[in-house]
């Protein structure tokens, strides 16, 4: 279960009598902290397949097209038939590299396999084999890295996601794990720049766009942050902190009926124990917003 940082929960709405909200004026929903885990992704979410460069031994020719021949005697137009492709022999060490290729691929399957069944030991040591092998390979670092995040070594997760990142640097999978690992540090102008270059380039990556609205929320430009949310909701309908964060957006610019909405939504997931936010506080929160609009009628 991945953490993100929760923004922090508005006062209570100022039309709300004192007596009646003494006990819920403090509720805030503290920042959860970075987690080490993260999904394990599949192989092909990771990055293009290094082997792609080893490419199986065996050369086609071109067929000749017809081309118009003009006899010289009888000045009369006639047709060549088209040449026959070649097929040269292989040599062996084409065959050796197709061979090594397929060992590659068969040592980060079982390196995927064995991280899917939470056997971080067998799959670390597989990482390593197929980065031994080649250490350009961004599936074998982004999978290294995943493991490190898996087992709480973050300093060493992050040094493989940055290898991947610079063998390709617009691989989404390592730019967002970085971004995961690093959420409660990013701030200022350099940080919301380059997120918007990735978003750029990814629009469709909910913890982009999530990030961004982090950065919003800690300078209170709570409508952008409002509206960085809304699209990494719309985007992951299904996580529960883009819900109450953007509910807390909402309920930071006096749109009370909307946040009280996703308030609610976002407490259908505490069941299922995939939250990083203080159930008490929301709860207490939502109790204070619907008592402030049926007293205003709203």
């Amino acid at each position: 279960m991945q953490k993100y940082a929760i923004t922090k929960l508005p006062e209570a709405p100022v039309a709300l009598a004192t007596k009646q909200v003494s006990e819920n004026q403090n509720d805030t929903a503290e920042g959860a902290s970075e987690s080490s885990h993260q999904p394990s992704p599949a192989a092909g979410e990771m990055g293009q397949e290094d082997t792609s460069e080893v490419k199986e031994a065996g050369v086609s020719s071109e067929l000749t097209k017809d081309k118009p021949v003009v006899s010289a005697k009888a000045k009369t137009t006639s047709y060549v038939s088209p040449a026959k492709v070649i097929h040269p022999t292989v040599k062996r060490e084409e065959v050796k590299l197709t061979i090594q290729a397929k060992e590659e691929i068969s040592i980060l399957q079982q390196a995927y396999d064995a991280m899917h069944v939470n056997d971080s030991e067998r799959a670390l040591v597989l990482f390593k084999q197929a980065l031994s092998e080649n250490p350009h390979s961004v599936n074998a670092l982004n999978g290294t890295a995943s493991i490190y995040a898996q087992i709480g070594d973050i300093q060493e997760a992050i040094k493989y996601y940055y290898s991947a990142l610079e063998e390709d640097a617009d691989n989404l999978y390592a730019y967002e794990s970085v971004i995961r690992l690093t959420a409660d540090q990013l701030s200022g102008e350099a940080w919301k720049d380059e997120l918007k270059r990735a978003i750029g380039k990814h629009p469709k990556s909910a913890v982009l766009h999530y990030a961004l609205g982090n950065l919003y929320a800690k300078e209170n430009d709570w409508n952008m942050a409002q509206s960085e949310f809304f699209e990494a909701h719309s985007l992951d309908q299904k996580n529960p902190d883009y819900l109450v964060n953007l509910a807390i957006s909402l309920d930071h610019l006096g749109e009370y009926a909307l946040a009280s909405e996703y308030y609610t939504n976002s407490l259908v997931f505490v069941k299922s124990g995939q939250v990083n936010f203080d159930e008490a506080s929301i709860k207490a929160r939502l109790a204070n917003i619907k008592l402030f609009l049926e007293q205003n009628h709203l």
